[in-house]
Protein backbone atom coordinates (compact mmCIF):
# COMPACT_ATOMS: atom_id res chain seq x y z
CA UNK A 1 0.00 0.00 0.00
CA UNK A 2 1.26 3.48 -1.16
CA UNK A 3 1.45 6.94 1.39
CA UNK A 4 0.06 9.61 0.56
CA UNK A 5 1.65 11.83 -1.61
CA UNK A 6 3.98 14.55 -0.81
CA UNK A 7 2.23 17.88 -1.35
CA UNK A 8 3.24 20.60 -3.56
CA UNK A 9 4.91 23.63 -2.57
CA UNK A 10 5.87 26.60 -4.25
CA UNK A 11 9.72 27.91 -4.46
CA UNK A 12 10.52 31.19 -2.26
CA UNK A 13 13.68 33.09 -3.03
CA UNK A 14 15.45 31.67 0.09
CA UNK A 15 15.32 28.43 -1.31
CA UNK A 16 18.50 26.44 -1.47
CA UNK A 17 19.92 22.96 -2.56
CA UNK A 18 20.49 21.17 0.71
CA UNK A 19 24.05 20.88 1.04
CA UNK A 20 24.00 17.13 1.92
CA UNK A 21 22.19 16.78 -1.91
CA UNK A 22 24.97 18.79 -4.16
CA UNK A 23 27.81 16.22 -4.02
CA UNK A 24 25.46 13.69 -6.25
CA UNK A 25 23.96 16.47 -8.00
CA UNK A 26 27.73 17.65 -9.28
CA UNK A 27 28.34 14.03 -9.66
CA UNK A 28 25.71 13.44 -11.94
CA UNK A 29 26.38 16.75 -13.62
CA UNK A 30 29.75 17.28 -13.70
CA UNK A 31 29.78 20.05 -16.79
CA UNK A 32 27.11 22.45 -15.48
CA UNK A 33 27.38 25.32 -13.90
CA UNK A 34 25.52 24.98 -11.02
CA UNK A 35 26.12 27.90 -9.64
CA UNK A 36 24.43 29.64 -12.81
CA UNK A 37 21.86 27.53 -13.10
CA UNK A 38 20.31 27.13 -9.82
CA UNK A 39 19.79 31.14 -10.00
CA UNK A 40 17.94 30.76 -13.07
CA UNK A 41 16.00 27.70 -11.93
CA UNK A 42 15.21 29.52 -8.42
CA UNK A 43 13.90 32.41 -10.92
CA UNK A 44 12.22 30.82 -13.66
CA UNK A 45 10.15 29.05 -10.79
CA UNK A 46 9.42 32.32 -8.59
CA UNK A 47 8.11 33.82 -11.94
CA UNK A 48 5.84 31.06 -12.96
CA UNK A 49 4.67 29.96 -9.40
CA UNK A 50 5.85 26.90 -10.14
CA UNK A 51 4.87 23.83 -7.41
CA UNK A 52 6.74 20.65 -7.08
CA UNK A 53 6.61 17.69 -4.30
CA UNK A 54 10.04 17.47 -4.87
CA UNK A 55 12.44 20.48 -5.42
CA UNK A 56 15.48 19.11 -5.40
CA UNK A 57 14.34 16.30 -8.30
CA UNK A 58 12.89 19.57 -10.47
CA UNK A 59 16.64 21.11 -10.09
CA UNK A 60 17.92 17.32 -11.42
CA UNK A 61 15.33 17.73 -14.07
CA UNK A 62 17.05 21.08 -14.72
CA UNK A 63 20.23 20.08 -15.18
CA UNK A 64 18.87 16.94 -17.12
CA UNK A 65 17.33 19.56 -19.97
CA UNK A 66 20.30 21.91 -19.92
CA UNK A 67 22.28 18.84 -20.98
CA UNK A 68 19.47 17.83 -23.40
CA UNK A 69 18.83 20.97 -24.91
CA UNK A 70 23.02 21.57 -25.80
CA UNK A 71 23.78 24.13 -22.91
CA UNK A 72 26.65 22.42 -21.76
CA UNK A 73 28.35 18.90 -22.95
CA UNK A 74 27.35 15.51 -22.17
CA UNK A 75 29.13 14.16 -19.43
CA UNK A 76 29.86 10.89 -21.41
CA UNK A 77 32.27 13.12 -23.41
CA UNK A 78 33.87 14.18 -20.71
CA UNK A 79 36.13 12.18 -18.37
CA UNK A 80 37.46 12.07 -14.77
CA UNK A 81 35.38 14.86 -13.99
CA UNK A 82 35.99 17.28 -16.96
CA UNK A 83 39.01 15.90 -18.75
CA UNK A 84 38.59 15.46 -22.00
CA UNK A 85 38.23 12.20 -23.68
CA UNK A 86 39.91 13.01 -27.18
CA UNK A 87 43.93 12.08 -26.36
CA UNK A 88 44.92 15.39 -28.47
CA UNK A 89 43.26 17.70 -26.17
CA UNK A 90 44.96 16.24 -23.12
CA UNK A 91 47.98 17.66 -21.46
CA UNK A 92 50.86 16.15 -20.06
CA UNK A 93 49.42 15.66 -16.50
CA UNK A 94 45.50 14.29 -17.74
CA UNK A 95 47.64 11.42 -20.17
CA UNK A 96 49.88 10.68 -17.11
CA UNK A 97 47.00 10.41 -14.62
CA UNK A 98 44.82 7.67 -17.26
CA UNK A 99 48.03 6.39 -18.42
CA UNK A 100 48.79 5.21 -14.91
CA UNK A 101 44.55 4.30 -13.89
CA UNK A 102 44.68 7.34 -11.42
CA UNK A 103 41.51 8.87 -13.12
Amino acid sequence: MKGKKKPRTSIDESFEIPAEKWPRIRELYPTVDHGLEFVQFRDYHLAQASTFADWVAAYRTWCRNALKFGTYPEPSTVAGGGLPVDEAEMTEQQRFLRENNLL
